[in-house]
């Protein structure tokens, strides 16, 4: 009896043990909970770490296409023919003038007339005929003016086309070629770009100045282009067809030589290449690209970088 007494636990003993299961319960959670934070935290710094070692970049797909360098040079808008005078076809007075400066005439236009009668003598006026189609530039005798058949009537600037007449260094003489586009402006319009193309070039060079008399035709409507204006060409002096470019700035070099910069498989790589003519802003790749790579041309990669492509070209 007193064995079975002494083996009953007490209420002591039954709330503390109550007590010890709970504290081994709520360290347990305790325990658990910190573990899952530490996982979680982990997760957030590697995957902060990822992210801030990934290089945003812009890239360019390298293609073929036809690529052109230009020249900037200077010359003079001009014409073939200089201003035409007329002259009467006899001596006289002076009857009538029919036309001002600044008006438009036709082959053939009566523009003044003229009396040859002499004392004793009446005779019918005679026409003045402009021999020639374009603008009065000057009108040079008034009514009432005594004539001779060498006196000027008036001056016509002639209908004919204008073009820019300009020399070349020497040095590019051989990427000459007649039909090569240009581009130029002048001072009186300088926010409007003609264009225009080489028509003439000079079969002998200037061994004063070294450099070749070339002419441009102008392609389109001259309006607002005057003989004598001074114009600042840009003309094409290379061009190559299917090549591939880069931007200029995408080109990098060490020791091995010159490298861009591609994307693959989200990691900027090294390729080796060899270049050509450049502009200033692009450059040709003769070797190294095969169309079709994406070539880094913003963000600050290096090799085996991460790379996230955020624009393409």
């Amino acid at each position: 009896m007193d064995k079975e007494k002494s083996k009953k636990k007490s209420p002591f003993d039954v709330i503390m043990s109550l007590i010890m299961t709970a504290v081994c319960v709520v360290t347990g959670i305790v325990i658990i909970i910190n573990v899952t934070a530490g996982q979680e935290q982990t997760l957030a710094v590697n995957t902060a770490q990822e992210a801030a070692s990934t290089v945003n970049v812009s890239v360019e797909t390298a293609a073929y296409s036809d690529f052109s360098t230009y020249t900037k040079l200077f010359g003079d808008i001009v014409t073939d023919s200089a201003p035409v005078a007329i002259y009467p076809d006899v001596s006289g007075e002076i009857t009538s003038i029919n036309v001002k400066r600044g008006d438009r005439v036709e082959q053939g236009d009566v523009i003044a007339a003229v009396d040859q009668s002499r004392p004793g003598y009446n005779y019918q006026a005679s026409p003045v005929a402009s021999t020639v189609s374009g603008e009065v530039l000057s009108v040079d005798a008034a009514a009432g003016d005594t004539v001779q058949t060498t006196s000027s009537i008036i001056t016509v600037l002639l209908d004919e086309e204008l073009k820019i007449e300009t020399t070349v260094p020497e040095r590019y003489i051989s990427s000459l070629a007649l039909g090569n586009s240009s581009t130029f402006t002048v001072t009186a319009w300088p926010e409007k770009t003609y264009s225009a193309t080489l028509s003439y070039i000079a079969p002998v060079v200037d061994t004063d100045t070294r450099t070749v008399t070339i002419e441009l035709t102008i392609d389109e409507e001259q309006t607002g282009l005057l003989e004598g204006m001074f114009a600042t060409v840009s003309l094409e002096t290379e061009r190559i067809e299917n090549v591939i470019t880069v931007p200029s700035s995408a080109i990098s070099s060490d020791n091995r030589g010159q490298y861009v910069l591609t994307v693959s498989d989200g990691i900027a790589a090294k390729v080796y290449v060899e270049t050509g003519s450049s502009d200033g802003t692009r450059t040709v790749i003769t070797s190294g690209l095969n169309g079709g790579e994406q070539v880094i041309t913003a963000g600050s990669a290096s090799e085996n970088s991460a790379v996230s492509i955020v624009e393409e070209n």
